[in-house]
């Protein structure tokens, strides 16, 4: 499975715009916590997908919208 990775915050209330923005856009999207070396982070991601090209599709559509155009496994 693949994902499109959208950000990594501190802030939750940011990582929960991303979420929105990318809902409003028809993405699922997930969080997880991760602790780097600021302290506890949002990780927001979108998917994940069955294939490689329905996570490009995803991530053209999110490029579109500003996001990042990574994408990477889960």
């Amino acid at each position: 499975q693949f994902v499109v990775p959208l950000g990594t915050f501190a802030n939750p209330d940011n990582a929960r715009q991303v979420r929105n923005r990318a809902a409003s856009a028809g993405i699922k999207s997930y969080t997880e916590q991760v602790t780097g070396q600021q302290g506890g982070q949002t990780r927001v991601r979108a998917g994940p997908y069955p294939s490689r090209s329905a996570a490009e599709q995803a991530r053209d559509k999110l490029k579109s919208l500003g996001f990042n155009d990574e994408i990477a496994f889960p």
